[in-house]
């Protein structure tokens, strides 16, 4: 068994993860404030927010398209 140290590439962490057998590690979304209308939750308003895509990217243009067929 091998332990080595992976540093996060193309994100902002400082801190490493340890992974064993190669294992695949995802860092940890930082994006989890829920909407809604109770204290620490983001407030839900029409034209507050915008959903940024890029064509190229096959994960974003799956859902854009689904989006766009159901009219969302």
């Amino acid at each position: 068994m091998t332990i080595a140290t992976v540093s996060n590439i193309a994100t902002s962490e400082n801190t490493h993860e340890i992974v064993q057998n190669g294992a695949f590690v995802r860092q940890q979304n930082r994006f989890t404030t829920p909407f809604g209308d109770q204290a620490g939750e983001l407030p839900v308003e029409k034209d507050r927010y915008r959903l940024l895509w890029t064509p190229i990217c096959p994960w974003a243009h799956r859902a854009v398209i689904v989006r766009k067929l159901l009219g969302l």
